[in-house]
């Protein structure tokens, strides 16, 4: 190689490395030496504002079909405000000076098709500036963007906030040249320079009102103050009110949050990546069975007169609520009504103080004559009395104290067990209670869970209460009204799942509504049905429900159903303080009662339809007669006839 060319290499190897000597140098210092440059650096917050969301997990049914979902709404914001709001005072484009925030407005308006009151929009933003600077003497640095002002009834100005949906933010993206349009092509409006958007994730309900006592509904909450964590100042954060949206907010929380960040530049990308991913559920709830079951309620109230009521539907084998209705029922998407619907259901006198989302889960109330389940199964078990035990009612009965009488003060003469079941006889459950005794009988309401919370995945469950010896109040008249449902109190969720342990060969299961949780990753965990407890053995249960369909059947009840075998029980519950004549009507029923499948609980609230006390063999018994055919087929359970051969493969 000729040795000038040597030489030039050499001189430029060495050209090259100098700067990158000095660079390497000048950096050391920076890091290392304490320069006042350094320290001053080190000690400046280098402020970061981004708003971060990810959308909350989905609802789905037990069948994949989608109950809560999200959708996509946009944020519109002007930075440099107070320039827009300077030129808003000499008239904007309009009079020849710069634009104005109405003619910002006015761009966003004709490039997305939303409709906006612009001088109330602007009238208020100019008060929040003027209030800025007067107070902090600041200018409002960045509008977030209003569709106009409403006035409350107390005559305060409220901001309506500008949202714009998917399509509306896609005009105005092609508006401000961040998309191009239909042809292409790309444009750019001197009005939208500075404006921008940001994506906020909203639940979406696709079927509407359906199933809202079981799903609940989800929230933002937070302050302009913010909630300092770690550094890291988080404005807004999504939470669950009640029912799955509350009891699992956790796992369904994603992240919607403005967050503020204190930094150095160095620092930055440590705090970036904060949003952790939602986990999705799959419900219990069958949307078919669900539906069936909110349209039959809202029959029966209409039909009856009543004030609210509910009916819950789950498999006694495995604990799984197939579908739990209110009626009235919130409208998820209008919580301006909430309170009305909170109302109407927190109006009893046994209600629990404060807000009653689930008639089902969170309104206990005395359940009258479908209690009598619990005490005779009790008796059974324990060998207190047999089926064929008699009964003597004159119509009357002493205890403690008290004398008991039989609903309208009938007496029925000579009845075994079945007979006192099937014409519902205070008395002989009374009775029945005292030949089992007050120790043996609360130990097996509380194996029953009576007075207890059952467990159930759904925020808030409220117990009721159960009083036993000992307790303040309490005396042999007590057990007494206690054997035919007075005195005590749960709700209709704690009743069917104690009562499921007679459908069930003497299991209770503990009841849920989330089959799988479907994890970011897409793993699945799948709930495994877990066993309450057992009250009482196979052999009891089975009797019992044999008992029960038999009392049916001779009663012509209308709760049979043609082609199935069906065991239940009526309720009909006077309304504390006792002092008018309105009921609350109930019925349980399970079937088919070789396989029962599902159990049903229905409770009327105040049905005055035909006047006086409304019992529930009029009122709730046809309710199941009318639901429980359409929910076997729903689920194709077929016929008791059919059901051998197709078990068998014939």
């Amino acid at each position: 190689m000729d040795r000038s060319l040597q030489k030039r290499i050499r001189f430029a190897q060495i050209a090259l490395v100098f700067p990158v000597v000095l660079v390497f140098l000048q950096l050391s210092r920076f890091q290392i030496l304490p320069t006042q440059e350094r320290k001053q650096l080190d000690e400046a917050p280098y402020p970061l504002n981004q708003h971060i969301e990810t959308p909350r997990g989905r609802i789905l049914d037990r069948n994949g079909q989608l109950l809560v979902g999200n959708t996509s709404q946009y944020r519109v914001y002007v930075d440099n405000c107070q320039y827009y709001l300077y030129w808003e005072k000499y008239g904007g484009s309009a009079a020849g000076s710069q634009p104005s925030l109405s003619d910002v407005l006015a761009a966003i308006e004709r490039a997305s098709g939303a409709s906006i009151d612009i001088p109330s929009a602007v009238s208020m933003l100019q008060d929040v500036d003027k209030q800025l600077q007067a107070e902090y003497n600041q200018p409002l640095s960045t509008c977030t963007l209003l569709a106009g002002v409403n006035t409350n009834s107390q005559g305060q100005k409220l901001a309506i906030p500008l949202w714009l949906t998917e399509n509306q933010n896609l005009g105005l993206d092609v508006a401000m040249g961040a998309a191009p349009d239909s042809n292409g092509v790309y444009h750019s409006s001197p009005f939208l320079l500075n404006v921008r958007t940001e994506a906020w994730f909203f639940r979406d309900y696709p079927e509407g009102s359906l199933a809202s006592e079981v799903l609940g509904y989800s929230r933002q909450e937070g302050s302009g103050n913010g909630n300092q964590q770690d550094g890291v100042i988080r404005y807004y954060r999504e939470v669950g009110d009640w029912g799955v949206e509350r009891f699992y907010n956790d796992i369904l929380q994603g992240a919607r949050e403005d967050v503020s960040w204190t930094v150095v530049p160095v620092e930055i990308t440590q705090n970036l990546d904060r949003a952790q991913p939602p986990a999705d559920l799959v419900l219990t709830i069958d949307r078919d069975v669900q539906a069936e079951t909110e349209a039959a309620l809202q029959q029966a109230i209409q039909d009856s007169q009543a004030t609210r009521g509910s009916i819950l539907v789950l498999n006694p084998h495995t604990g799984e609520i197939l579908a739990m209705a209110d009626y009235p029922a919130v409208n998820l998407q209008d919580p301006n009504g909430f309170q009305d619907i909170f109302h109407i259901k927190g109006s009893l006198p046994m209600d629990p103080q404060g807000q009653v989302v689930s008639l089902n889960v969170a309104a206990p109330y005395e359940p009258g004559s479908t209690f009598k389940v619990l005490t005779m199964a009790a008796a059974l078990d324990a060998g207190a009395v047999q089926p064929g035990t008699w009964f003597v009612d004159t119509g009357r009965i002493e205890i403690g104290g008290a004398v008991i009488h039989n609903w309208e003060g009938k007496s029925f003469n000579l009845q075994d067990m079945t007979g006192c079941l099937q014409n519902s006889i205070n008395t002989c459950l009374a009775w029945v209670a005292t030949q089992l005794g007050a120790g043996k009988f609360y130990q097996y309401m509380d194996q029953f869970r009576i007075g207890r919370l059952t467990g159930v995945d759904m925020s808030p469950e409220i117990s009721g209460v159960l009083r036993r010896p000992g307790d303040q109040d309490w005396t042999d008249s007590t057990l007494a009204t206690n054997a035919f449902g007075q005195g005590v109190s749960a709700t209709p969720l704690q009743m069917a799942v104690a009562i499921s342990a007679v459908a069930n060969g003497g299991i209770m299961m503990t009841p849920h509504v989330v089959h799988q949780i479907i994890l970011p990753d897409g793993r699945v965990h799948t709930v495994v049905p877990v066993p309450l407890g057992q009250p009482i053995s196979a052999q009891t249960a089975k009797t019992l429900t044999d008992m029960l369909a038999t009392s049916l059947e001779l009663e012509g009840s209308g709760a049979l159903v043609d082609g199935y075998r069906i065991a239940g029980k009526t309720g009909t519950a006077d309304i504390p303080p006792y002092v008018d004549t309105k009921t609350v009507a109930s019925f349980v029923g399970w079937g088919p009662v070789d396989d029962p499948q599902v159990l049903i609980y229905i409770r009327i609230d105040e049905p005055t339809s035909q006047g006086g006390r409304q019992y529930g063999s009029i009122t709730a018994a046809p309710v199941f007669g009318r639901l429980a055919p359409r929910i076997f087929a729903i689920l194709g359970i077929p016929p008791d006839a059919l059901r051998p051969s197709l078990e068998s493969g014939n």
